[in-house]
Order: structure tokens, then sequence, then C-alpha cells
């Protein structure tokens, strides 16, 4: 989960689409789901292959808060796509200005 990972990979994260793509892919497969381990009759709490038993579960555990920022991430990652054709159109300005010297 990103509360172990290094200082400098967390930063580094945040200007990454795939972070909130994946948060969201995870709160929208997981968000409201009951597993079961074996079958219905065997209690949760007496097979230990059985980590999670709720989905929210999962999601705190691999994404701490994203059901909280759901619809932030939507908002962010659609801010990607015309922040990325400015800062391409801008690259491209500064090149043809370089190679026309």
């Amino acid at each position: 989960n990103i509360q172990e990972m290094p200082i400098p990979f967390k930063i580094i994260s945040y200007f990454t689409f795939q972070k909130y793509c994946s948060e969201i892919l995870v709160v929208n497969e997981f968000y409201g789901l009951n597993f079961t381990c074996g079958s219905s009759n065997v209690s949760v709490t007496t097979n230990p292959m059985c980590a999670f038993t709720q989905g929210i579960q999962f999601i705190e555990k691999t994404c701490p808060g994203a059901t909280s920022r759901f619809t932030m991430n939507f908002l962010i990652l659609y801010s990607f796509i015309p922040a990325l054709v400015i800062l391409g159109i801008v690259v491209f300005k500064i090149r043809d200005h370089l190679i026309s010297r």
C-alpha cells in the first residue's frame, strides 16, 4: 500500500494517472462485496485463508481512503487530458523555437 512506499515514490505517484485509475478501479470493483471462503456453512473466522470478508476491508488495506476520494480521482483523471495536451503544445513550440535558430 502507499503508506509503506518510500517518500520519493509517494511524491512521484501523485503526478501519474495510474494512481488515480487504480484507485477508481479498486473502489468500483470491490465496494459493497461480501466474500465467502469455502462453503456457506463454514465460519469465516475459522478459515485462515479468508483474509477479507468484505470488499471495503480490501479497499482500505490496499488504497486507504480511496472511497472518500472517488469523485476527486475522476476529476483529477479528467484534468490530465487537457494538461498533457497543453504540455505537448508548449514542448513543441519550444522545440520549434530551438530548431529555427
